[in-house]
């Protein structure tokens, strides 16, 4: 069904004719469905301040000519897609391009999460038209989750992929490649921080950017958290005998945050292959693994400048020509890493990392304990005061523990406990009508192993179109015992604002939210007219008939020390951190920043959260990060010989 679409009264139109979707330039709000794609672009359109767009997952949005999509002061875009229905913004002509989504002023509740960006081309010479090729960010801070940013270029200044000014978006679990910045400076090949602008920039593959300074990231007066990335195969050139310099990481007056990044087969014309920063680069540069990149020059590995860096618990190795170059630079620290040919620091070593492939990658360190003939002298090797990086060096994918391995740390993984969920859907086919109804089914839980197993259990719904509403339903911690078996009839409420169409009921089990070890779900459909989310409310969806009371039976007694993951996390300004524990014990809960330094309760000098005798059970207690800037912390907890530091996001 194609939708054509015009500007009446100021508004927006409909006249149902064929299956595509014409947008003349001019203001867009609503919301644009998955069956009225593709969505042809015919002039620059703007989210107009105050108004929102919401496009749902399956949309294609084709840009006709080089135009700009902007989302104006106070304006929401919410492009949620999701993995198995992603939206995609491109050009019918790659060569033109189109000219960006660009947030000015835009609301912070605005989310592009599994989002296809493709051919955004910012080509004006000298204006902030120019910067920004795939996503341009002035004064705004959507959240950029599991998108695909592909292809882009700015030629002014920079950003090719995403541009940030004054801005501090999350940029999270995206693949961010082959963008470019071609002018003069062209800085930040796939992202530019710019003049202020913080981002936590974490969990992503930048590679095969382009740039003349910061091939990866470019970093200009900002001090961003950089984190758990894999950046590779960037290059930076020379432009008329001047830059080249930072193939994978360059910065300029900046300080930001490099943690658990792999940094490598980075190229940079002059210096810095892996990474570069001059006049007042101050880095913590913790937790990496530095090789392979090449400088045209010095410092194939890292170059610093008039700055004062400190780097530990890395490796820097392959890197050509030297591993590390410093100009004027007194006060410029290597602790605790391993260096090719050698370093003077404090706990650095000189020896083969003993690189192995595993599940995720080709650097992971040899272990004897992960089925290796050798071990890795990085093993074991950080600085003993450093709070563990979250991940893992191993290739069996165990958590690190005890002191910190040099180097980056996959993401650690362990077989999930075999509970399994099941749901039954009673009177089966479920057709609910247009004024709204409900159904009946049975959530069974099937603990299958010979101890106590703790878990959350969540119910959301898959509407029309792909989205996902929920949990509609939560229990946290919840304790089955061995071989035992939980079972409950329920009834699920849907009201009249619920959309028409097909829709799927899911259950899951694990750790929520992303910790999923078992999954069902059954169909249902919704009758009447194909409609928005608008309508739709909470009271659309009422569940009933689980024992919200627990049984004696089932009454939790931690059978072991837990440290549970914050809730929420991300956070802005508090999160609750709880644990679990099988016995009286004397407890130290601390919250440190990525330097090492405590943070924990806000004083004079800053305490533990917890530190002194707590009974048996579980405890919960709430960190408060109103005082301290965004990025990463950890929080560390030691109780009855049991230790564990668990990763939390401030993103203000």
């Amino acid at each position: 069904m194609m939708i054509l679409l015009g500007v009446v009264g100021g508004t927006l139109a409909a006249a149902f004719v064929s299956a595509q979707t014409v947008i003349p330039g001019g203001d867009v709000s609503g919301t644009w469905y998955a069956t009225g794609s593709p969505y042809l672009i015919e002039g620059e359109i703007t989210v107009p301040g105050g108004d929102s767009l919401i496009i749902e997952p399956g949309v294609d949005v084709i840009f006709q000519g080089h135009y700009k999509f902007i989302v104006d002061n106070a304006a929401t875009l919410l492009a949620v897609g999701t993995e198995q229905d992603s939206i995609l913004f491109t050009a019918a002509n790659p060569g033109t391009g189109w000219n960006g989504i660009r947030f000015t002023y835009a609301s912070g509740e605005c989310r592009l999460e599994y989002c296809h960006l493709i051919y955004g081309k910012a080509t004006a010479v000298s204006t902030e038209d120019g910067k920004g090729g795939g996503i341009y960010c002035y004064y705004s801070s959507p959240q950029i989750q599991h998108c695909l940013i592909d292809n882009c270029s700015a030629y002014y200044w920079g950003g090719g992929g995403i541009y940030c000014y004054q801005s501090n978006p999350l940029i999270n679990n995206n693949i961010i490649r082959g963008n470019a910045v071609t002018g003069y400076g062209g800085f930040g090949g796939g992202i530019l921080c710019k003049f202020n602008s913080n981002p936590i920039i974490t969990n992503n593959i930048i590679s095969e950017n382009t740039a003349n300074r910061g091939g990866g990231i470019g970093c200009s007066e900002s001090n961003p958290t950089i984190s758990s990335n894999i950046i590779k195969e960037n290059i930076v050139n020379q432009l008329g005998g001047t830059f080249g310099e930072g193939g994978g990481i360059g910065c300029s007056q900046s300080s930001p945050v490099i943690l658990n990044n792999i940094i490598f087969f980075n190229e940079a014309a002059r210096l810095g292959g892996g990474i570069w920063g001059q006049s007042g680069f101050n880095s913590m540069v913790k937790g990496n693994t530095i090789i392979f990149n090449s400088a045209g020059y010095l410092g194939g590995g890292f170059a610093c400048e008039l700055s004062s860096p400190a780097i530990v618990d890395c490796i820097l190795w392959g890197n050509n020509p030297f591993e590390i170059y410093s100009y004027f630079s007194p006060n410029f620290q290597v602790t605790f890493s391993d260096i090719q040919g050698g370093w003077p620091g404090t706990g650095n070593i000189n020896d083969d990392p003993l690189f192995v492939s595993g599940p995720d990658g080709d650097y992971y360190l040899s272990q004897i304990a992960a089925g290796q003939g050798q071990q890795s002298p990085c093993v074991d090797a950080g600085d003993p005061a450093s709070p563990m990086i979250i991940g893992t060096t191993r290739t069996d994918g165990v958590q690190d523990e005890g002191i910190v391995d040099m180097g980056y740390h996959y993401p650690a993984f362990a077989p999930p406990p075999p509970l399994t969920i099941t749901l039954t859907p009673l009177n089966p086919p479920i057709v609910i009508p247009d004024s709204g109804g409900s159904f009946d089914f049975i959530a069974e839980i099937v603990n299958g192993t010979d101890s106590t197993v703790i878990f959350d259990v969540w119910i959301d719904a898959t509407l029309p179109g792909g989205s996902s509403y929920g949990p509609i339903f939560m229990r946290r911690d919840l304790s089955l015992a061995a071989l035992d078996t939980l079972s409950r009839q329920m009834t699920q409420s849907v009201g009249p604002g619920a959309p028409a169409g097909e829709y799927s009921y899911n259950a899951s089990l694990g750790i929520y939210p992303n910790d999923i070890w078992s999954q069902d779900s059954f169909p249902f459909t919704k009758e009447g007219e194909i409609g928005g989310l608008a309508g739709m409310s909470s009271a659309d969806w009422k569940i009933s008939s689980w024992d919200d009371e627990i049984t004696p039976d089932r009454i939790f007694h931690p059978s072991s020390f837990i440290l549970h993951p914050a809730h929420s996390n991300p956070f802005n300004p508090t999160t609750t951190i709880r644990f679990d524990l099988p016995v009286a014990s004397w407890v130290r809960l601390e919250v440190f920043d990525i330097t090492g330094r405590s943070v924990g309760a806000q004083r004079a000098v800053p305490l533990p959260l917890v530190d002194g005798w707590r009974e048996a059970g579980t405890h919960e207690v709430t960190f408060d990060g109103s005082g301290l800037a965004s990025g990463i912390y950890f929080a560390c907890i030691r109780a009855g010989g049991y230790s564990r530091t668990m990763k939390m996001i401030l993103m203000k």
